[in-house]
């Protein structure tokens, strides 16, 4: 019986892996294309922008300098999502999402060749970012083209949520290490070759061949850009489901946009930390619970509704936060230490945040036609660097006037009563 012993337990082990819904998903050809693009894409997105806040710090000792850099990001957002995806659909998602990887490639090395002034990494994250703005519609409104079977969706935005909260950690983790190893010339030779590499498995998504994209698109005619956006717009206000979708994607990204801002206080003034560590012991196991809930959406969860996913994540991750405001207050009667009760809250907090992001991307796919469904993801990045906005501004003023526990817990009671809100309007909905 020995000698097959080995033998049995690679073939159950093969059994198991054919039957884990991210293999299956993988299998589809153009799908893994199209996430092999977004892997080297976004880690290696994230491994840029903190190397350039690395060395804007190195070169000015400002952190103020450095929160430049998030406003940067953020601002393109605001003022061209919506057009952006007024205009992947009219130029087509493949060609678009290419040159976006190209772009970025001559951007990178434009900054090798020139002086490393404060000027020049400033204009490099805001160009990067207004490249980033077309990037963002065309790859999310692509997944429902390459995966057809309905089954497997909300598999494959797990999968995408699990590669983008991964490449959050993996990006930020390796751009010390690389800055420090390779220096900051080689770590963005590095960063320009991962950016080619991503544009050629672009290349291999079905449709015409991408250099066509300069044949047959040459010239824009304004007022039907104007008029598509306008049929977006009405799309929304009539499909309540994508509206409120939209929504809830703006509160999740004002809830992480504050927990971003008021982090380092919080570890200093609740958690008594040195702000060093905020990344380590803060940051790095909120998103490590938003990948174990994104697993465990696309592995277990495919046959549960939409809705109720959101329901429940919803309500959870209002109420977790609101306890994560106290969470040193719990442990003086526990008798535990605050950090690990810390920990595992913040685990608990991205897991369930997790059940909020996946469903509600899935149920905007599903409920938005092929034809404008780049257009209302512009419409999100929007909401979204909007909602990214009211965080930078007005968290930290307010954290330091009432302090970063009443901050949270504030912001918990919100999410609570939107949560609220939410569940009985679904309810409503489905009753009549």
């Amino acid at each position: 019986m020995g000698p097959y012993l080995g033998p049995n337990i690679l073939l159950k082990m093969a059994r198991a892996l054919k039957n884990i819904t991210f293999f299956q998903v993988l299998k589809i050809d153009a799908f893994r294309n199209l996430w092999l693009s977004q892997l080297l894409s976004q880690v290696f997105l994230n491994l840029l922008f903190f190397s350039l806040m690395i060395r804007i710090y190195e070169i000015t000792r400002s952190n103020s300098a450095v929160s430049v850099v998030v406003l940067l990001v953020t601002i393109p957002n605001i003022f061209l999502g919506a057009l952006a995806g007024v205009l992947v659909d009219h130029w087509g998602r493949k060609p678009v999402m290419f040159f976006s990887h190209f772009l970025r490639v001559l951007a990178v090395l434009a900054f090798l060749v020139s002086a490393e002034t404060i000027g020049w990494l400033y204009s490099l994250v805001f160009l990067i970012s207004i490249i980033t703005q077309f990037f963002f519609p065309a790859e999310a409104g692509t997944i429902h083209e390459v995966v057809k079977d309905q089954k497997l969706l909300l598999t494959a935005n797990s999968l995408f949520s699990v590669t983008f909260f991964a490449s959050v950690i993996v990006g930020n983790v390796l751009a010390g290490p690389f800055l420090q190893l390779f220096g900051p010339q080689w770590t963005f030779m590095v960063v320009a070759m991962a950016f080619l590499v991503a544009s050629v498995f672009t290349s291999r998504l079905p449709g015409k061949p991408v250099w066509e994209f300069t044949q047959t698109h040459r010239e824009l005619d304004f007022a039907k850009l104007f008029s598509d956006f306008l049929v977006g717009l009405d799309y929304l206000y009539h499909n309540p489901v994508v509206r409120r979708g939209i929504y809830l994607l703006g509160a999740s990204q004002i809830t992480i946009g504050i927990l971003g801002v008021i982090a380092p206080g919080f570890a200093d003034q609740v958690l008594h930390l040195p702000v060093t560590d905020v990344s380590l012991l803060v940051m790095a196991p909120a998103a490590a619970g938003m990948v174990l809930g994104a697993v465990s959406i696309g592995q277990f969860m495919g046959g549960f509704k939409r809705e109720n996913l959101i329901q429940g994540g919803f309500l959870a991750a209002a109420l977790v936060l609101i306890i994560y405001s106290l969470v040193d207050k719990l442990a003086g009667p526990t008798g535990l230490p605050v950090i690990p009760i810390s920990l595992v809250i913040l685990l608990t907090l991205g897991f369930t945040n997790a059940f909020l992001d996946i469903p509600v991307n899935t149920l905007i796919q599903e409920n938005t036609p092929p034809e404008i469904r780049s257009r209302v993801y512009g419409v999100v990045s929007s909401v979204i660097g909007l909602a990214g906005v009211v965080p930078i501004v007005l968290s930290g003023a307010l954290a330091d006037v009432i302090g970063v526990r009443f901050v949270m817990m504030f912001t918990g009671i919100i999410l609570l009563i939107l949560a609220i809100k939410y569940n009985r309007e679904t309810y409503a909905s489905s009753s009549s």
